[in-house]
């Protein structure tokens, strides 16, 4: 199973699927009917987006490489100044102990880097994070 994280899903959709922008154009209007009842605003997703520049070539992944992330977080929260070492081979980041004991408190390159994976789903985030205030659209994780 894999993540991709994207953002502008409703322009894209008008523009290249309009029976999913329908779709979506519903999707909006329940959540913020859900909003409503929360006393919080509503959103307004744009229908029309220019071209947007992220600067991650790469928006989706396997699930399991947030893990990767999520472990760096957990032991740098754990232990500040704990120098990061990859998860070796073989073994899955989302096992780790300190992760597994602090995932309650977490709210949310090229192959030689050992790092790569981190790197990567870190960009993809940020990215997607940062294109989303600019440009006051959601972000889609599917």
């Amino acid at each position: 199973m894999g993540l991709a994280v994207n953002v502008g899903a409703l322009a894209y959709a008008i523009k290249h699927d309009p029976e999913g922008g329908a779709h979506l154009r519903d999707c909006f209007a329940t959540i913020n009917s859900l909003l409503a009842v929360f006393h919080i605003s509503r959103h307004q997703e744009p229908e029309q987006l220019p071209p947007l520049q992220s600067r991650a070539k790469v928006t989706g992944y396997p699930c399991s490489y947030l893990h990767h992330l999520r472990r760096i977080y957990a032991r740098t929260i754990k232990t500040p100044g704990w120098q990061p070492i990859p998860v070796p081979p073989g073994q899955d980041a989302a096992k780790d102990p300190v992760f597994r004991s602090s995932s309650l408190k977490i709210r949310a390159a090229g192959q030689t880097d050992p790092f790569w994976i981190e790197k990567l789903v870190w960009l993809s985030l940020f990215e997607a994070a940062r294109l989303s205030v600019e440009y006051k659209t959601a972000i889609w994780f599917q």
